[in-house]
């Protein structure tokens, strides 16, 4: 789905920018989950799990690239930016 294709959404559901009433919401909703069913099988949706341990992945990554980038006179910024990292590691 494109941003083109949710802006005609909200549009067809009249939200307006700063106008989020209920009904609107709700009618963008669900153009949405249609939308989204009807271009993707359910079987290749995440379940919860999968996605917050995603984003858990995602947010040690940019930590640690930014620490890898650092000028440090302190600890070496490899080391901090490996010990970010292995957090994710059980």
């Amino acid at each position: 789905m494109t941003r083109d294709d949710i802006i005609r959404m909200a549009q067809k559901a009249n939200l307006v920018m700063y106008d989020y009433d209920h009904p609107s919401l709700e009618r963008f909703a669900a153009f949405v989950a249609v939308q989204t069913l009807a271009n993707n099988p359910p079987s290749s949706f995440m379940s919860y799990q999968e996605g917050f341990e995603a984003g858990q992945f995602a947010e040690r990554e940019s930590c640690a690239r930014l620490v890898e980038d650092w000028d440090s006179d302190g600890p070496d910024p490899r080391k901090v930016a490996e010990a970010i990292r292995a957090r994710g590691i059980v």
